[in-house]
C-alpha cells in the first residue's frame, strides 16, 4: 500500500501519520506532499502529485493528523479489500444512503460512531482516509474541483455511478484534528449538487446532507489563523454536530457492559 498525503504541518505529520506508518507490520510507503508554501491551490492537484508514482497494489489518501492506532492496520485494512471485487472507494468513516453514519474513529477527543465486524456499504466516505485501486492513468478526482473539500464525496458519487460499491472497513483510527476547517465547504458542496444532483435526490456527507444549505452565503475570506479559531470556537458551542456526543472513555464502557471477554487495539 501507498499512502499519499498532503501536509502544512510537518510536526503534526510525524507525530501522527508518519509515526504510525513507519510502525506498520505490512509493506507500505509514505508520500507526504509539501504544501506549506502553498503550491497547491487546491486538494486535486496535490493529491495527483503525490500519487503520480504509484504504479501498482493500493493507494490510500490520508490526512496528516491521522494516527493508523495499531501496526496491523495496513495488512487487515489490505485483507478486507482482496475480498471485495467490486469496490470503489473504502475508507473509516462515512454516511449511507439513509443518512446513518457508518464507521468507528476517535475524532479529537470524542468517539464517534459504533464497532462493526464488517465492510459496510456507503453512499460518500469522509476525507480523512480513502483507499482505492492504483490506476493507469493516475487520476482518482476531478480536477476541475478547486479548494480542499468534497473531493472524496465526489470520487464516491462517481464510482457509484459506474456501478462500485463504496464501503467502510472495520479498521478504526484517530483523526487528531485541532479544528474544523470549513472554509469554501458551501461553494463545494454547490458544484457536487450541480454535477450529481440529477442522479441523487439526496446526498449524504459527513459534513450534511445536499441540498440542505446549498443557499447559505459563500463563506467570507477570513486570514486562514482566524478563521480556525473561529471554526474551532463555533464547532464545540454546536456541541460537535453530527454526532459528537460521549468523551472517548465513555463509548466504550457502554458497549462492553456486560461482556465476559473484550479485546482492544
Amino acid at each position: 500500500m501507498t499512502v499519499v498525503c498532503v501536509f502544512n504541518d510537518a510536526e503534526l505529520l510525524d507525530r501522527r501519520l508518519r509515526a504510525s506508518v513507519e510502525a506498520q507490520d505490512g509493506d507500505v510507503r509514505l508520500v507526504a506532499v509539501d504544501n506549506r508554501e502553498g503550491r497547491f491551490r487546491a486538494a486535486v492537484d496535490a493529491l495527483h502529485h503525490g500519487a503520480a508514482g504509484v504504479e501498482a497494489g493500493w493507494v490510500a489518501f490520508i490526512h496528516q493528523d491521522v494516527d493508523l492506532l495499531e501496526p496491523g492496520w495496513v495488512a487487515c485494512v489490505e485483507a478486507s479489500l482482496a475480498e471485495l471485487p467490486d469496490l470503489g472507494w473504502a475508507g473509516v468513516a462515512g454516511v449511507g444512503h439513509d443518512g446513518g453514519f457508518r464507521g468507528l474513529l476517535r475524532d479529537s477527543g470524542m468517539v464517534r460512531g459504533a464497532p462493526s465486524d464488517r465492510a459496510t456499504p456507503v453512499q460518500t466516505l469522509d476525507e480523512c482516509v480513502l483507499v482505492t485501486r492504483c490506476r493507469d492513468d493516475r487520476r482518482y478526482f476531478d480536477p476541475t474541483l478547486r479548494g480542499w473539500h468534497a473531493y472524496g464525496v465526489d470520487a464516491c458519487l462517481t464510482a457509484e455511478g459506474a456501478g462500485a460499491v463504496n464501503r467502510v472497513l472495520p479498521a478504526p483510527v484517530w483523526h487528531d484534528s485541532p479544528a474544523t476547517n470549513r472554509a469554501g465547504l458551501v461553494d463545494a458542496h454547490r458544484w457536487l449538487w450541480e454535477k450529481h444532483g440529477t442522479r441523487h435526490p439526496v446526498i449524504h456527507t459527513t459534513t450534511g446532507s445536499l441540498p440542505a444549505g446549498l443557499d447559505a452565503p459563500s463563506e467570507p475570506r477570513l486570514p486562514a489563523r482566524m478563521r480556525s479559531r473561529l471554526e474551532a470556537v463555533a464547532h464545540r458551542l454546536r456541541g460537535y454536530e453530527g454526532g459528537f456526543r460521549v468523551w472517548c472513555g465513555e463509548a466504550p464502557e457502554a458497549w462492553v457492559a456486560g461482556t465476559e471477554r473484550v479485546d482492544v487495539l
